[in-house]
């Protein structure tokens, strides 16, 4: 058995060795771990610059460290602790440390052991050995054999780590604390120097409109020069970096920093960052579209005095386009529309004030100064708008503006004048005078007569017609005998009645009158008492008798006319008054001779007009109505050989075949093309529409107002078609001129002639179009789209030098005869609908290198850019032929750069060979992505490239940019299939982003 000082030493020994490695262990693994805890901290701190560290990763991070703290327990605490220390690995390693052992140590361990192999060996021996060594055993002390090394090791592995979390606790103790906290999954922003905060978390901003986003931003040293970013994220883009710029700075710790987003076209999210600092949570923006009035009314509600309908309500009178001209003291009523729900409407009265400038709100331009502002009442709908102001001479305009629940005002707000004018006097007209003995030999006016005289003590048969605005209040006649005093004579009214008949203000008798009913005053009443007044034309017939003036003798004259007054309540208003007509009075015998004598001379007249009638027959009829005789099983009477259309001297089409609606999905109608486009109008054909089956309808109109809302009764969305036949004599070249509710285009002999997307109110001449008529029947056909409410159209042609209806143009709304409906070709091998932009310089001729706007910003077509000497946008171009000549389009042959762009459709991925001709140098991009470059001086030719490319399903856009060195300037373009080298079937092209 070992002696118990050798075990005692030993085990003294081995504890002091397990607690160095303990240690040891200990230092390791606080190194791994810190190391560990550091890059997780520092990998949340980068992180957390852009954005917030995903759960994910810090749940990852932690229990990696977790798993490690595990690790490092298991190899370097747990581990030391249950390592055997045999006494003879201690007993060695003190016989190294102690020479002077001699082997005497490990000698009295080994051979005093259990089972230790002494056979052969003196007992005496080995006691005297152990003996030995236990007696220098006594003198030492084991433990501080042990390896102190490690001591110094831990110190200086430890050290290191504990210095610099101690350097980097003392300078960043909130941030250490943080990063720290986070590690465990609590929920704590990291401090940085910068703080920004969103002004708005939740942005509405107007659609089409430059975006600025504006930050609160705290910290420390803020400068003008500070530069950072702003990230903005749409669903299913990619990310958009903006310079994020001070704006205002309050000092040099507190300001407001904003970035300019040009006009995104959809809904966006978007982040900020700043030095170190960032917005903790994403806002969003979402844009909305301004409101716009669609529709907007007036009407002239009239004063009291002109009576009022039925239900009691004034008569009002609706002003054209708006534009309001009316009495004073009349009212005015408004009504607008908006293409969506507003929560405020205001309509601005304009004019000039006593002092000559008037306090106008800040939104009103200070050319025009607002004299009053008055809220509309607003339809429970919400997109419409009413109110009432009254009339007053010093106001001269009027505009209304909306408001939507956001705040955003419509733009350019519509502006109507105002005009007050005085109201007209009465008319009043003495009626031609007539031989008594007319009766029904002829018409009326063969027996009219001037200066009849009067035979003494006869009487005098007056006849008048009268009208007034206001209505017709009572009459009189003014008479006078040579130059005596005028005397007045009230005239009293009279009562139509069922068997009298209908007034005839041109006879100024009722239909069923006699010869001898006396009508003194008569005022008509209205037609239509639910919509118009009445009493505003009137008249009478009468006799005066002679007889009743005193003192009259042969050789006398007689001066009378008639004075009207209307219902006007001004009590010093003048009366409207007549020419007046005098009499001479004359015997019986006198009349007579007077009376052959006129009768005479209208024979004379009457002969000298019927011989030239003769002479001029011929012509006459060739200015009538063409016939052809009659075949023997023709109806009674002339046939007429060509329908006339349209009344004599107006230059509107009133008749056509109508076809609708058509579906218009989400305002895309204007771009749809349904059958008419593609096949002509088949009058016979049924086609699938908004709700059903329809086909062509004639429409014949009694105005030059197209009324495809009343026609269809469809006030949707929608599209409609109308086509009619022009016959010309000959080759001539007219003036096409529309006006549409909403968007319009137009095809002469499936020929696009005119294209306008619009929302707005039909209006005669809106477009004006220069178009080419062939000989014989010219095929016309019009579409028109419309989003909501009213939905009309005009169309006329005009002479180009005299604005009249052109000479010899006949219409017809069938197809004429020999004149075949086939369906045009709807397989075009070139693209000729395009955006185009440009010009653009070039005057080094880089311009095929130098990246425009184009090529590195979105396509926004209503945002201008810097063209050679004038502000540009995208215009939208149809080319009657395949070549899309910029030249021309431009008018402009110097050098320059120019860009189309377009968008086609595929069902799905399918490739594609692009055709092309160009002058000069050309690229082309699919989807953002350059497919093709060719930069080369040339003349262009239709096939001079050609490449493959791949289009994607749904919507490809294209863009082209042609660069000219001088003159000519245009391009080829051509979509073809790469099986068959035809043209490429399946597809849809648009010019409008979808």
């Amino acid at each position: 058995m070992v002696p118990r000082t050798i075990r005692r030493q030993l085990a003294r020994l081995r504890r002091r060795e397990r607690g160095l490695a303990l240690l040891w262990g200990a230092a390791r693994g606080f190194a791994i771990a810190l190391s560990a805890l550091a890059v997780a901290c520092l990998v949340d701190w980068l992180i957390d610059l852009r954005r917030d560290t995903p759960w994910s990763l810090r749940w990852t991070m932690l229990g990696v460290q977790i798993l490690l703290w595990c690790l490092v327990a298991a190899v370097f605490l747990v581990r030391p602790l249950f390592r055997r220390l045999h006494d003879s690995w201690l007993a060695l390693w003190v016989e190294e440390k102690a020479p002077s052992l001699d082997h005497r140590l490990i000698s009295a361990v080994q051979l005093n052991r259990g089972g230790a192999q002494t056979h052969g060996m003196s007992p005496e021996l080995i006691t005297a050995v152990s003996r030995e060594a236990e007696s220098q055993v006594q003198q030492m002390n084991f433990a501080r054999l042990a390896d102190h090394r490690r001591l110094r090791w831990c110190a200086v592995l430890v050290f290191p780590f504990l210095a610099a979390s101690a350097l980097l606790f003392l300078l960043c103790p909130a941030t250490v604390k943080a990063l720290l906290a986070r590690q465990f999954l609590d929920e704590r922003d990291i401090p940085r120097s910068i703080y920004l905060e969103s002004v708005h978390w939740d942005l509405v901003w107007p659609s089409g409109e430059e975006v600025v986003l504006r930050f609160h931003v705290k910290g420390e040293a803020l400068a003008d020069n500070l530069r950072g970013e702003v990230r903005l994220q749409a669903q299913g883009q990619a990310s958009e970096f903006y310079p994020l710029m001070a704006e205002t700075l309050a000092s040099e710790k507190e300001g407001l920093f904003c970035a300019r987003v040009p006009a995104p076209l959809v809904d966006f999210t978007y982040q900020a960052r700043l030095k170190d600092g960032r917005t903790r949570q994403a806002s969003s923006v979402h844009l909305e579209a301004r409101p716009i009035i669609t529709q907007q009314r007036a009407w002239l509600v009239l004063p009291s005095y002109y009576g009022s309908r039925p239900d009691g309500k004034p008569f009002e009178q609706e002003q054209p386009h708006g534009d309001v001209v009316g009495m004073p003291g009349a009212l005015v009523r408004i009504a607008v529309q908006a293409q969506k729900p507003i929560a405020e409407a205001t309509l601005d009265l304009v004019g000039q004030t006593s002092g000559g400038a008037a306090t106008a709100p800040s939104s009103a331009p200070a050319r025009e100064p607002v004299l009053r502002s008055i809220p509309l009442k607003l339809r429970p709908d919400g997109a419409r708008a009413e109110g009432v102001f009254p009339l007053e001479s010093a106001q001269t305009a009027y505009r209304i503006r909306v408001r939507d629940r956001y705040g955003f005002e419509n733009l350019d707000p519509p502006h109507r004048s105002l005009q007050v004018v005085t109201e007209p006097l009465p008319q009043v007209a003495l009626l031609p005078e007539h031989f008594a003995t007319a009766g029904d030999d002829g018409p009326a006016e063969d027996f009219e007569v001037e200066g009849v005289p009067v035979p003494m003590g006869g009487s005098i048969r007056i006849a008048y017609a009268c009208s007034a605005p206001a209505g017709l209040g009572r009459a009189q006649l003014r008479y006078r005998v040579n130059e005596g005093p005028w005397r007045p004579l009230p005239l009293a009214e009279a009562q139509g009645s069922p068997p009298a008949g209908l007034f005839d203000p041109r006879r100024g008798a009722f239909a069923k009158s006699g010869a001898a009913e006396q009508i003194e005053f008569y005022a008509v009443p209205s037609s239509e008492p639910e919509t118009l007044p009445g009493r505003v034309e009137g008249g009478g017939r009468f006799d005066f008798q002679t007889r009743r003036l005193p003192d009259l003798k042969v050789g006398d004259k007689i001066e009378f006319y008639v004075e009207a007054f209307d219902r006007h309540p001004d009590p010093d208003r003048p009366p409207g008054r007549s020419e007046a007509r005098v009499k001479a009075v004359v015997t019986p015998a006198e009349l007579e001779a007077w009376v052959r004598q006129t009768l005479q001379e209208e024979s004379r007249i009457r002969k000298l007009e019927g011989n030239q009638r003769g002479v001029f027959a011929s012509a006459a009829n060739g200015d009538t109505e063409e016939t052809v005789p009659q075949s023997p099983n023709s109806l009674d009477g002339p046939v007429p050989l060509r329908p006339r259309l349209r009344d004599a001297g107006s230059t509107f089409v009133r008749q056509w075949q109508l076809l609708g609606p058509f579906p218009s999905p989400d305002d895309r109608g204007h771009d749809i093309a349904y059958p008419p486009e593609t096949e002509g109008p088949m009058l016979a054909k049924d086609y699938e529409g908004e709700s059903g089956k329809i086909r062509w309808q004639l429409h014949a109109g009694d105005t030059d107002k197209i009324d495809l809302e009343k026609f269809f009764n469809h006030d949707e969305a929608g599209v409609a078609y109308a086509a009619c036949w022009v016959r010309c004599p000959d080759r001539r070249q007219v003036l096409l001129a529309t006006g549409s509710d909403d968007g319009i285009k137009v095809w002469i002999n499936r020929k696009l002639v005119l294209a306008k997307r619009a929302h707005r109110e039909a209006i005669t001449g809106e477009d004006q179009e220069r178009v080419d008529l062939g000989p014989g029947w010219n095929e016309l056909l019009v579409k028109i789209d419309n989003k909501f409410g009213s939905w009309a159209f005009y169309l006329e042609l005009r002479d180009l030098v005299s604005g009249k209806p052109p000479r010899g143009l006949e219409f017809q709304a069938a197809p004429p005869p020999g004149v075949e409906q086939r369906p045009a070709l709807v397989n075009s091998k070139f693209v000729r609908d395009w955006q185009l932009l440009g010009p653009f310089p070039n005057p080094d001729g880089n311009g095929h290198t130098r990246p425009f706007p184009p090529e590195t910003e979105k396509i926004a077509l209503k945002k201008y850019y810097d063209g050679v000497g004038i502000k540009i946008r995208w215009r939208l171009h149809h080319s009657d032929q395949d070549l899309i000549d910029l030249g021309k389009f431009f008018n402009f042959r110097l050098p320059c750069v120019g860009y189309g762009v377009c968008w086609v459709r595929a069902e799905r991925k399918r490739p594609v060979v692009l055709s092309i001709g160009s002058d000069d140098g050309i690229k082309i991009w699919i989807n953002k992505k350059l497919a093709f470059a060719h930069e080369i001086s040339r003349h262009p030719v239709p096939g001079q490239d050609t490449m493959r490319a791949s289009l994607s399903p749904g919507w490809n856009e294209l863009l082209v940019k042609v660069d000219n060195t001088g003159g000519e300037w245009g391009f080829y373009l051509e979509l073809r299939d790469p099986e068959t080298n035809k043209p490429l079937q399946g597809v849809e092209f648009r010019t409008t982003p979808p």
